[in-house]
């Protein structure tokens, strides 16, 4: 004989084995869910709960019940995608809404959830399995939480849109943590150069530097030494520069005394580089600085004598006057 139900056996623990054997043989899935949602001994709901096998009122269950056993249990019945993305979205607690997120793999219910979730907690988890560049671009562009884009900048991989994600981001100081997780990203020379010369931001300038390695980015380390307008940018790209031409190149070329003066450091006592400075360089304060290195009697008589600049000119002849 079946035993009906009787709500008096949920009162009192000692009534609870009764209870349990009732619920077991119910078969009505509307009296089951309404004991899932109503009794006040968690076993017994939980076991009304994995009785029932349709997913009808479920997800009131899962959002809303005051215990999170229960609430997880009835989650764990959920397979319907649209269903779990509620539950992702506005359950009670946090790992009744990591259970529903897990069960789902559908990437456009990931994407809605990463995007529109109150917690920025399911919004990361969400993140974390979606593959779709263009959503995860989405996400870095548009979410209300900084860790959630940061967390989708990391995902991408397509340097498109990674570029145009830091031209919409670089110029923004709120934005500033998702455009230096971009630049971490980014792999083009031409990109990095762009904001190792032009970022506001000295660590992002410094770090899209570091980023440009190698012989083949020496013809950028030369742009950025001779017109970077940031000191820190200049004196670093030459201090990544090994061709001595290039020294050269910087010392007459740049307008920037700080970088022009390095330059003509790195030379040391090579009199033939530093003639050719002292010779052709565009701005007399450089020519000057060589000059005050050079001590070839017969160089610096012809800087005396050709030099397009009088200081220089003069400065060589003092030179030649104290030998």
């Amino acid at each position: 004989m079946i035993m009906s139900f009787n709500s008096d056996w949920t009162i009192d623990d000692s009534e609870k084995g009764k209870a349990l054997k009732a619920v077991e043989a119910e078969t009505k899935p509307l009296e089951l869910i309404n004991m899932a949602k109503t009794v006040p001994l968690q076993d017994v709901r939980v076991v009304a709960i994995k009785q029932v096998e349709e997913q009808t009122g479920f997800a009131d269950v899962a959002k809303g019940d005051d215990d999170p056993d229960v609430c997880i249990a009835a989650v764990k019945k959920l397979s319907v995608p649209t269903v779990l993305a509620d539950v992702a979205k506005n359950a009670r607690y946090s790992d009744v809404r990591r259970v529903a997120l897990e069960k789902l793999d559908n990437q456009a219910w990931l994407v809605d959830i990463a995007k529109n979730a109150k917690y920025s907690i399911v919004c990361l988890a969400a993140v974390e399995k979606i593959d779709d560049q263009q959503a995860l671009a989405d996400i870095a562009k548009n979410s209300k939480y900084t860790d959630v884009r940061i967390a989708a900048v990391k995902k991408l991989d397509n340097q498109t849109l990674l570029a145009d994600l830091a031209n919409e981001t670089v110029y923004y100081p709120e934005c500033y943590e998702v455009f230096r997780a971009v630049v971490d990203k980014l792999v083009d020379p031409g990109c990095l150069s762009f904001y190792a010369f032009y970022s506001p931001y000295s660590d992002v300038r410094r770090v899209a530097l570091d980023k440009i390695d190698g012989l083949s980015g020496e013809a950028l380390f030369t742009e950025a030494a001779i017109n970077s307008q940031y000191s820190d940018v200049r004196i670093a790209a030459l201090d990544k520069i090994v061709f001595a031409p290039r020294w050269a190149d910087i010392a007459k070329n740049s307008k920037y005394t700080d970088v022009c003066r390095a330059a003509i450091d790195k030379f040391g006592n090579d009199e033939v580089m530093l003639v050719d400075i002292a010779k052709n360089a565009k701005y007399s304060i450089v020519c000057l600085a060589a000059v005050e290195k050079i001590d070839d009697q017969q160089a610096l008589a012809d800087i005396a004598k050709n030099s397009k600049y009088t200081d220089v000119r003069e400065a060589a002849n003092k030179k030649l006057q104290c030998v």
